[in-house]
């Protein structure tokens, strides 16, 4: 019996699986120990041959399993090569491995442990879940967002390739420009999920966009240059008041205050590019002004600019006096110009008039009898805030000859005695610290020339002109006038052209004194020359 054990022992060591205790048993159940030579000859004979058939029947079992463990290997090793950088695939790769002992030569070792877990895979079905919900798709730039919910771990990033997560699943960016196909594959016990996905970045910076100013002023056009003529933006806004200037630059006008988006597309090739950039227009200020009017033009109103803006870096009026305060004093009535600087490189431009409260206008008429070449009416036309002096009953007036009270009535006549020069000078009163007067010169002799002592081109009718009177025909008369550098500014050879106030024409004279030199002849032979002063004062 420890023959048969023996030999039984050598027969199931080829094997590579052990029959089991059962098959034992029933062996040795059919085939008791034998009692004699010959029972036990037969024994080991009915033995050997039971256990003949055994080891044929396992060894076909076991030749079966061998290719289906190699088809198994196939299949996985297949799967390897077109899924790469699969998670622990080393590992799946040793346990599917089949190898061969080339020490023993003998036929192949199978792990029965590896050969039911290939079995297993095997019998898994494939999943068909769609992973990547975007198609293969070609990108003009070099990063795209997709839908994407799976676990990012199972990815196989090619070289250049960046993936992030986004709102809307993964963002995908590209290193480079090109194709890239990004593989997904979930291998494990319970799954066997496999997807990708090709994208094609394609250079989509084809243009050099430039803008004019990211922060404007109100009312500022935005200017825009594309450096490629051949290339027409496609606007996202069609509410934006465009114009295009030339092929390549275009202005953008009454952009809204605040933050703006300019957003276009350029395109060329399939391909677009994307230009957006956001333009902020600069608050506009609001202000209010107050202004204090001149009294009895005395260079003493006022004028401030009230606001609550924080963007506000200065105040100036007139293009001369400049302060952060707004606030301007000892002016006189008359109209201003106001800039107000913002926002570094902003201005707000506005005008305005300050008035002059019981501003006095003294001014009379003289006017010769037609008789009596002595003999004068002298007819007040003063007026107060623009108004006749009727109108106030507050005013009154004193009449002077030669500097000596002559009247205080509103209007008087005078004879003259004596011949030569005389000045006359009207003085209206409305209060002892509100005061103005008027005079004019009266030649008194056979040449009758009236010539005022000042005069007032403000624009009012009143006095605006140096006007000269004569009473008789001249046949000859020429006026020069001249500045305190003796530069002759006014010139005429006709009495009836009379001096605005102008410098030759052009601009006007500043207030102050000039002097005029009249020469000239009437028609009896009367030779007349005159010199004197003459102030002029618009306010």
């Amino acid at each position: 019996m420890e023959k048969f054990d023996e030999i039984l022992k050598n027969k199931l060591r080829n094997f590579q699986e052990t029959p089991s205790e059962e098959v034992f048993l029933k062996i040795r159940a059919k085939y008791p120990k034998p009692k004699g030579f010959f029972s036990t000859y037969k024994y080991h004979m009915i033995a050997g041959l039971t256990i003949l058939v055994l080891s044929l029947t396992t060894i076909y079992f076991i030749n079966n399993k061998t290719k289906t463990t190699e088809t198994t290997n196939q299949i996985t090793n297949n799967t390897k090569e077109n899924n790469q950088k699969v998670q622990n695939h080393k590992n799946d790769n040793s346990d599917n491995y089949i190898s061969s002992n080339s020490q023993n030569n003998s036929r192949p070792i199978i792990n029965q442990n590896n050969l039911d877990k290939n079995i297993n895979i095997k019998n898994k079905e494939i999943q068909n879940e769609i992973i990547f919900k975007t198609n293969d798709t070609t990108i003009c730039g070099n990063s795209i967002d997709i839908i994407f919910d799976a676990n990012t771990n199972f990815l196989q990033l090619p070289k250049d390739i960046t993936v992030i997560k986004s709102k809307l699943g993964i963002n995908i960016s590209s290193n480079n420009f090109g194709k890239y196909t990004i593989y997904y594959n979930e291998l494990n016990s319970d799954n066997k999920i496999k997807d990708s996905i090709s994208i094609n970045f394609i250079d989509n910076n084809f243009a050099k966009v430039n803008f004019s100013k990211e922060n404007i002023c109100p009312n500022e056009d935005l200017i825009i240059n594309i450096n490629n003529p051949n290339l027409e933006p496609i606007w996202d806004k069609t509410n934006l008041k465009i114009s295009k200037k030339s092929n390549s630059t275009y202005i953008i006008s009454d952009l809204k205050q605040g933050e703006n988006i300019i957003s276009f597309n350029l395109e060329k090739n399939t391909c677009s590019q994307q230009i957006l950039q956001k333009i902020n227009v600069s608050e506009l200020p609001k202000y209010r002004i107050q202004t204090i009017p001149e009294i009895c033009s005395k260079s003493n109103a006022s004028l401030t600019i009230l606001t609550d803006a924080n963007n506000i870096n200065s105040f100036t009026l007139n293009n001369e006096n400049t302060n952060t305060t707004g606030r301007f004093t000892n002016l006189n009535s008359g109209i201003y110009f106001i800039r107000i600087d913002f926002a570094n490189s902003c201005h707000i431009a506005d005008t305005l008039l300050i008035s002059d409260s019981l501003n006095i206008s003294p001014y009379f008429i003289s006017d010769k009898d037609l008789i009596n070449k002595n003999s004068y009416q002298f007819i007040n036309q003063t007026k107060v805030d623009d108004i006749g002096f009727e109108q106030n009953q507050n005013i009154s007036f004193i009449w002077k000859i030669d500097d000596k009270i002559i009247s205080e009535l509103d209007n008087f006549n005078y004879v003259f005695s004596k011949s030569g020069t005389h000045k006359i000078e009207l003085l209206a009163n409305l209060s002892e610290t509100c005061k103005k007067s008027y005079s004019e010169t009266i030649e008194i002799s056979e040449i009758n020339l009236r010539i005022p002592n000042i005069f007032t081109p403000n624009g009012d009718g009143i006095n605006d002109e140096f006007v000269i009177h004569y009473d008789g025909e001249l046949v000859r008369f020429k006026i020069d006038i001249s500045n305190k550098l003796g530069e002759i500014i006014f010139e005429s050879y006709d009495i009836n052209k009379s001096w605005d106030g102008r410098i030759n024409g052009n601009n006007y004279a500043s207030d102050g004194v000039y002097y005029y030199n009249i020469i000239g002849e009437d028609s009896l032979g009367n030779k007349i020359e005159k010199r004197g002063v003459v102030q002029l004062a618009r306010h």
